[in-house]
């Protein structure tokens, strides 16, 4: 005789498969995980679904327009200085003087490696950075 006695926590007991072999298999389990009171529990969705398939050329055409628009922002900073505003903005923020070139060096050195991170290699980490998010790992 099987006796298959069925709770909340699974089932306990043994069974006889359809070929005759015995088994241990519940036959409430799924692949969906279960409460304590045997409820399925589905996993949160997001109310707005955010993520994009782009063709192949279209990414790499919108890829080259950024990565341009950061190397030519670094290229006009560096080369008219007093002519782009850039150290008037910086010296408003505290950065006056030799603070203000060592700023403005920072600036267009991190412009121009994110327009040449974002041509060579489009990671999830550049663009995390360039949100200033990071990740926490566990």
């Amino acid at each position: 005789m099987n006796i298959l006695v069925c709770g909340a926590g699974g089932c306990v007991g043994n069974a006889v498969a359809a070929n005759g072999s015995p088994t241990k298999r519940c036959p409430r389990s799924s692949s969906t995980p279960r409460s304590a009171d045997g409820l399925a529990v589905t996993p949160p969705r997001p109310a707005i679904d955010a993520r994009v398939e782009l063709a192949a050329p279209i990414d790499l055409a919108l890829r080259m327009a950024l990565a341009f628009v950061w190397i030519y922002t670094a290229a006009i900073s560096a080369w008219w200085p007093a002519r782009s505003g850039v150290l008037d903005l910086l010296a408003r923020c505290g950065f006056a003087g030799s603070a203000g070139y060592a700023a403005l060096a920072a600036s267009c050195a991190l412009n121009v490696a994110l327009g040449t991170l974002m041509l060579l290699r489009p990671s999830i980490p550049l663009r995390r950075a360039k949100r200033g998010r990071r990740r926490l790992t566990r």
